[in-house]
């Protein structure tokens, strides 16, 4: 069986079979999107706004808004996985850096996210570190 067909067969089996992604598929498409600029400024990448020790709020909610729309868009090609580092990590940043909490999410809520993204071991340890700092102020 070819990879095409070996792809092709993934994704017409049932639920509860392998996974579409592997772990290193997610790396690099994550990698990828940090990588790439923001849509309507061109200029900082997602991995620039999300680790800037200032970044701005409004390229912040840009990010959340992008990520909450590749999640609900099924032709985006976009795992959800990487949609939802993303939304985490610009609601981490903004509680870290910003006075704008940039959720409605209770706490609860945000912490069982937060969770979850740290314990991917194929996320970049800088935003793991993004993501855990967050933790720990949400839970201080």
């Amino acid at each position: 069986m070819s990879r095409t067909e070996t792809r092709l067969a993934t994704l017409l089996a049932p639920a509860g079979s392998s996974p579409l992604w592997t772990e290193i598929d997610l790396a690099a498409l994550l990698l990828h999107q940090l990588q790439s600029p923001l849509a309507a400024t061109g200029d900082p990448t997602f991995e620039e706004v999300l680790l800037s020790p200032n970044p701005d709020v409004a390229r912040l909610r840009q990010i959340k808004e992008c990520a909450k729309a590749l999640r609900d868009d099924p032709d985006s090609g976009i795992p959800t996985e990487i949609s939802h580092i993303l939304y985490y990590a610009a609601i981490a940043a903004a509680l870290l850096h910003t006075a704008d909490r940039l959720t409605s999410l209770d706490s609860q809520s945000l912490n069982r996210g937060l969770n979850w993204a740290i314990e991917l071991q194929w996320l970049p340890e800088p935003l793991k570190q993004l993501l855990q700092q967050a933790l720990n102020r949400q839970n201080s």
